[in-house]
């Protein structure tokens, strides 16, 4: 049956009201508001009920190899579950009208529209894969580790994980990096989708200004920063609109304390609505001067109307500049950046090795710096090459505050390291450590034991 036949016979006295809808469980709620509404009969759902049991059994046999005898109770909802998800996703995605996709349903056994959802699936798959590599290719530079632990090391091993055919609904990782725009209330591959894409979007902005004025941006919110699941693109994204709507550069991200008087002048005594078409016209004009790619011009424009209410709270404090933020003057001499993820191949990692046995002094330093990127191949590499005190101190002096109170919580005393590389490794961390404020050091302190938990257990 062709669409515009199937258009023809919906009735429309008896439509499906959309925001009744549950995106995460659609083609259930889909039934339910369908056959509350008279477009699907009882027998219709009894018809739909029993082709979806025939379907549950196909799928267990399958997961267990041709012993369905054996699944579990909540074996048997999981794949219930992922079979209605992947129903569900291909409805959704194909047909625009909830009605369409009732009729379509009707038309057609549940295991064809099974079939077409698991294709639609793998399509999704690719291009989740295609952004994923987009990002990937020119991610932005932060030390925030939970940046790179999500947007490179999660992704990856939810492709790892899924696993459509028996769970096409579970998402597999906790996407740590928080987004501007909240996480998508999605499932499965849809989930994934979503936030890559919003990601990607929140990337590309960042990339629009440099590296070094972002970095000293988020020290004015927090010194730890790059230890701290904290959205990068918002308070950069309201800092370079603060700037425009000053008549002001937007590009070195640096507001001072005149500006924020300038702001608040501004906003003050406007209503919600106000702030948001301010910022709204400020964006537009950023856009112009910047010029921002029209899919993150309206990705940060969604994200607007989530950012009035801070600015009305700010305002009612008076701490408007804890929104727009005053570049930090503090310069940082962190370079190496690492995230929780996995470790290098084994070739990869055998070559590194080599590498470092050619080089000493600040080139060996530099090529752990480039090279490296997880803690748990620090960890390795400090363990297998060999360093000498002079480069030990150099390394450590180049962590972030994180991973040294990291290494500094696994290698609390000297006595206890049983390789050279450890108990040099030890004096090093003791010697950072001592030479830190009594303000710094008890931060260090308080790090250690929480972060040392996430990281090495």
């Amino acid at each position: 049956m062709t669409q515009n036949k199937m258009m023809n016979k919906i009735d429309i006295l008896h439509s499906i009201p959309e925001d009744k809808l549950d995106k995460r469980i659609y083609f259930l709620s889909l039934l339910e508001l369908a056959n509350s509404c008279g477009l699907l009969s009882n027998s219709d759902v009894a018809r739909i009920q029993s082709e979806l049991a025939l379907i549950l059994a196909e799928q267990a046999d399958k997961y267990t190899n041709g012993e369905s005898s054996s699944i579990t109770s909540e074996k048997a909802n999981e794949l219930l579950t992922s079979v209605m998800y992947v129903i569900g996703l291909h409805l959704k995605l194909t047909y625009k009208v909830p009605e369409q996709a009732v009729e379509h349903i009707k038309a057609n056994t549940v295991k064809s529209v099974f079939e077409s959802g698991l294709a639609t699936i793998e399509r999704r798959m690719e291009f989740a894969k295609h952004l994923h590599k987009l990002i990937a290719s020119r991610l932005f530079e932060t030390p925030n580790i939970f940046y790179r632990s999500t947007a490179i090391d999660g992704i990856n091993g939810f492709f790892k994980l899924y696993r459509p055919q028996f769970a096409a609904h579970e998402i597999h990782i906790t996407a740590d990096y928080p987004l501007c725009s909240g996480m998508p209330a999605l499932d499965g591959i849809e989930f994934i989708e979503q936030y890559l894409l919003r990601l990607e979007c929140e990337n590309t902005f960042c990339t629009l200004f440099s590296p070094d004025d972002i970095h000293r941006l988020m020290l004015s919110l927090s010194k730890d920063y790059a230890s701290c699941p904290v959205n990068i693109f918002e308070p950069v994204l309201l800092c370079a609109l603060g700037l425009t709507l000053l008549g002001l550069n937007p590009m070195r991200l640096n507001l001072t304390s005149k500006s924020i008087d300038g702001l608040y002048g501004i906003f003050i005594g406007k209503t919600r609505d106000s702030t948001i078409h301010i910022m709204k016209k400020a964006l537009s004009l950023l856009s112009e001067k910047i010029n921002i790619p029209l899919r993150v011009k309206k990705y940060a424009a969604f994200c607007i109307p989530k950012l009035a209410p801070g600015i009305a709270n700010a305002l009612d404090t008076k701490s408007i500049d804890k929104v727009f933020l005053v570049r930090s003057n503090f310069e940082s001499n962190t370079k190496i950046m690492l995230s929780y993820g996995e470790r290098m191949s084994d070739a990869k990692y055998t070559k590194l090795l080599e590498k470092l046995q050619q080089v000493r002094g600040k080139a060996k330093i530099k090529l752990i710096i480039e090279e490296v990127h997880s803690l748990a191949d620090l960890l390795d590499v400090l363990s297998d090459a060999e360093f000498t005190m002079g480069e030990l101190e150099v390394l450590v002096d180049t962590l972030p505050q994180n991973v040294f109170a990291a290494l500094l919580s696994k290698y609390p005393y000297q006595a206890l390291a049983q390789r050279e590389n450890e108990q040099m490794l030890c004096v090093a961390l003791q010697k950072k450590k001592e030479s830190l404020s009594p303000q710094m050091r008890k931060e260090v302190q308080d790090q250690a034991a929480s972060i040392y938990n996430e990281t090495f257990d």
